[in-house]
């Protein structure tokens, strides 16, 4: 199992469009039932409206007073800390650039489209290694467009892929091509961070799951159902050799409540999509035994 650590806080560029302009210190904003760009503007990742008339006043330092966070960007949602917000753009692809740093791994997750590729890139925009891609199957095409159009009673597509990157360049572009059926390109996330190994995943990964939808019976005994997000809880177990022990429990315990994308199948070529959970560790333990080898276990919460 390897985990990754947001490194990901902005674009170098991105053809995402928001639904609001970005906020302007000379603007002045003022307060309307419906959401324009006299009232709206986009921050630092999120959509903040005004609930006082106010010019110059930062989004971040004047909550409450003068601002409320509405939402989160579309072009930022794929590249926060939640799992169930999407970057949407119909009738076209997604396609953003971003500093490399020490990005040697990228997890693209809750995605829609036909395929996924990650390029390095140099300075002046050239690429300067053999992309790394991804086609989805006529038969995922298939389920993505049912779900589009059922979209109010059937959840978002829930692929995602762990790709693996070269240390070269100095640039890296993800493209995102449309669905052919629905025209639309979607990436609920997209983390790209530092590989760190936390040892060999053991057989019998346990998905779980945590709904917070509420149920009500009437007097009559008719069930109503207010539907809510659906939260993965991941449970599984990994191996590291007894001389590795000592470093992992230091790495271990600096993750906690941190939010990160978990690979448990590291293989690239993985047919179950690399059992990618993207969440905080909600408990996990070193099962220590008198072998060559010990044990940690893991149970994932996902960020939602």
């Amino acid at each position: 199992m390897i985990y990754l650590k947001q490194m990901i806080d902005d674009f170098t560029t991105t053809n995402v469009p928001n639904n609001y302009a970005d906020w302007d210190e000379n603007k002045s904003y003022i307060v309307e039932e419906t959401p324009s760009n006299d009232s709206t503007c986009v921050y630092e990742n999120y959509v903040y409206r005004a609930v006082s008339e106010n010019q110059g006043k930062i989004p971040t330092e004047n909550l409450g007073t003068h601002w409320i966070k509405y939402g989160t960007a579309n072009s930022r949602a794929m590249i926060n800390l939640r799992s169930q917000d999407s970057t949407i753009v119909e009738g076209g692809d997604i396609v953003v650039t971003f500093k490399k740093r020490l990005i040697n791994g990228i997890v693209i997750g809750n995605f829609s489209g036909n395929s996924l590729t990650v390029e390095n890139l140099d300075d002046g925009g050239n690429i300067v290694d053999t992309p790394v891609e991804y086609t989805q199957s006529p038969n995922e095409d298939v389920f993505d467009y049912y779900s589009y159009i059922y979209s109010e009673y059937s959840v978002s597509s829930e692929n995602a892929k762990f790709f693996r990157l070269n240390d070269i360049g100095t640039q890296i572009r993800v493209t995102i091509t449309s669905n052919s059926a629905t025209g639309v390109a979607k990436c609920g996330f997209l983390v790209g961070g530092e590989i760190t190994d936390m040892g060999s995943t053991i057989n019998n990964v346990a998905f779980n799951f945590n709904s917070y939808s509420t149920k009500s019976i009437d007097e009559f005994g008719t069930l109503s159902i207010k539907k809510r997000g659906v939260q993965e809880l991941v449970d599984f177990e990994t191996v590291v050799k007894n001389t590795e022990m000592r470093q992992r429990k230091s790495q271990l315990k600096a993750i906690y409540d941190e939010i990160l994308a978990f690979v448990v199948d590291e293989d690239e070529g993985s047919i179950y999509d690399n059992l990618i959970a993207f969440g905080t560790i909600e408990n996990s333990a070193i099962i220590i035994n008198e072998f060559d080898k010990q044990v940690i276990s893991w149970s994932i919460m996902e960020s939602i």
